[in-house]
């Protein structure tokens, strides 16, 4: 089994890509890490904060993946080390995960040989799993094909309580699109229910086939777990 990982080099969420992570080295389980011009990732900065409370909730780091501490500088000294997307042969990986963090919305959601990739492994007929601001990644690659198909993403309500509390790094604003509205323009299944529990569970996560989406970061490593376990 091995797990192709494409990262932000703009801003992705660091217990999005770490939390995952630590659950595959635990397994023994390969990976690869790829971002979409070979620039090495770039942390969402507010999401490389400890926060040992706020953390539960899915906001910044818990200490387990801090990453000042040894596993995290270890994480950190891979991501120096990432490829270039247009090395990733499809034929070499089994599932493919994109986490998310508010960079996505910059250098991966939209990207061409991104969605390029994406469908590659859907047509396979291999796992592809995302979350956060990162799910649209999925829907935009074949807009016609998700039409009606399930999936969750970060809730716009919140990115709007963010944005009040400052909670949102500067670098990010103005966000270039959101990553809900273009779920529902693409029209996948998102209604009223879903969006309720995107909200109110930081777990939440939907599978449909092979395709897995999560709401936010503590969601992260069930959609990987999800993908290895289809």
């Amino acid at each position: 089994m091995r797990v192709a990982i494409i990262v932000s080099a703009r801003g992705y969420h660091w217990v999005e890509l770490a939390s995952p992570i630590r659950w595959l080295e635990r397994k023994e389980i390969a990976y690869s890490l790829f971002t979409p011009d070979g620039r090495e990732p770039v942390a969402d900065p507010l999401s490389l904060e400890t926060r040992p409370i706020l953390s539960k909730f899915g906001f910044g780091s818990p200490r387990r993946f801090a990453p000042e501490g040894y596993w995290g500088t270890q994480l950190l000294m891979d991501l120096n080390e990432a490829q270039d997307l247009s090395f990733l042969n499809v034929e070499d990986f089994d599932c493919l995960y994109i986490p998310g963090g508010h960079g996505t919305l910059f250098d991966i959601n939209r990207n061409k040989l991104v969605l390029e990739k994406v469908r590659l492994f859907l047509k396979a007929g291999k796992g592809v799993g995302a979350v956060c601001h990162a799910t649209s990644t999925i829907a935009l690659s074949d807009q016609k094909a998700f039409k009606g198909v399930p999936m969750t993403g970060f809730p716009e309500f919140l990115d709007k309580v963010l944005n009040l509390f400052s909670g949102i790094h500067p670098t990010f604003l103005p966000m270039p699109f959101s990553n809900e509205k273009t779920l529902e323009q693409v029209g996948v299944s998102n209604g009223f229910f879903r969006k309720c529990m995107a909200v109110v569970n930081p777990y939440y996560m939907v599978r449909s086939d092979n395709i897995v989406t999560g709401v936010g970061p503590l969601a992260a490593r069930g959609v990987v777990k999800s993908l290895i376990y289809s």
